[in-house]
């Protein structure tokens, strides 16, 4: 059984100098920020295949202390996403500004294979130190909006459609913790 959760933010600022183009209206700078959140929960199960002691590497006086695993997790994941906009004239900030926030969420399938390769310590805390390297797959279905009415602010349909791809390699270090 696997638990993992993730969080991705970003933010953007932006600047444009704004002309209404009519006679006697203002000229003004127009800023903004855009803030997007995704959370991502999963749960799931894994196995581990041994590899190291598959070829016996503990009986390997140099290969003893060394544990290479293969790994396969499956899971389903839970996604909520969330969208914060906010624009505003700089010399005119009650001119025009709003705010808008655009929720979203979907329920998934989420997978993973990795080779992990790592030390086995001997002390009594971190068991195992090492490294590894995976490819995942999480994939959205079409995200579900629930905010109410907040969607006609957009021109374009496809907004309406949008679906999240986090799929790729990814690679890292790790621990265990716990004697061995």
């Amino acid at each position: 059984m696997e638990l993992s959760w993730g969080n991705l933010r970003i933010s953007i600022l932006y600047y444009i100098d704004y002309n209404s183009g009519y006679p006697g209206y203002f000229v003004d700078t127009l800023f903004g920020s855009n803030r997007i959140n995704c959370n991502s929960k999963s749960i799931g199960i894994s196995s581990a295949v041994y590899i190291s002691s598959l070829l016996h590497f503990e009986s390997k006086k140099i290969l003893k202390h060394l544990e290479f695993t293969a790994n396969l997790k499956a899971g389903v994941g839970f996604i909520q996403f969330e969208n914060r906009s906010y624009l505003a004239f700089q010399k005119n900030p009650d001119n025009g500004a709003y705010s808008k926030r655009i929720n979203a969420t979907s329920t998934n399938f989420n997978g993973k294979m990795e080779l992990a390769l790592g030390y086995r310590t001997k002390g009594s805390f971190f068991s195992v130190v090492g490294a590894k390297i995976g490819y995942q797959t999480i994939k959205t279905n079409q995200l579900d909006f629930y905010s109410s009415g907040e969607l006609e602010y957009y021109t374009n349909p496809n907004f309406k459609k949008l679906s999240l791809d986090f799929s790729g390699i990814y690679y890292g270090i790790y621990v265990k913790i716990g004697k061995s």
